[in-house]
């Protein structure tokens, strides 16, 4: 299963080349989700297989959206944490050259070799704690 947000924070399940609105279940998610909750609400929700099964009734009862006629949104409204390759990023790569030719290293283009990095969405606390 396939899911996107689209348009004014509309949540929806891709089926072949249309959209199935599933909106009002993001909405009822949310509700349940404390204000504080450090993530995606949506996202915790669909670790469960019952959770995916009602998602998925919910978009079978919905009427076909052309994917083509709606704008697409980031998949997930609040990451905890994004993981990058910094062979995705020039000017990173730039920046890193001295450095890394200091050590004797070499970029490689190849996620492998030159790693990832983490990015959290907290700074000062441990993500998640109160």
């Amino acid at each position: 299963m396939k899911i996107c947000r689209y348009g004014d924070d509309c949540l929806g399940v891709v089926d072949g080349p249309s959209i199935r609105d599933v909106t009002a279940l993001q909405s009822e998610v949310r509700q349940r989700a404390p204000y504080t909750y450090m993530g995606d609400p949506v996202v915790a929700f669909l670790h469960s297989l019952d959770n995916r099964k009602r998602l998925a009734e919910e978009a079978a009862a919905s009427a076909p959206i052309p994917l083509a006629s709606v704008r697409l949104l980031a998949p997930v409204v609040r990451p905890n944490k994004v993981i990058g390759a910094p062979t995705n990023y020039q000017k990173h790569i730039a920046e890193m050259a001295p450095a890394r030719e200091a050590l004797g290293l070499r970029y490689t283009a190849k996620i492998a070799e030159d790693g990832l990095f983490l990015k959290a969405n907290c700074a000062n606390k441990v993500c998640g704690s109160t």
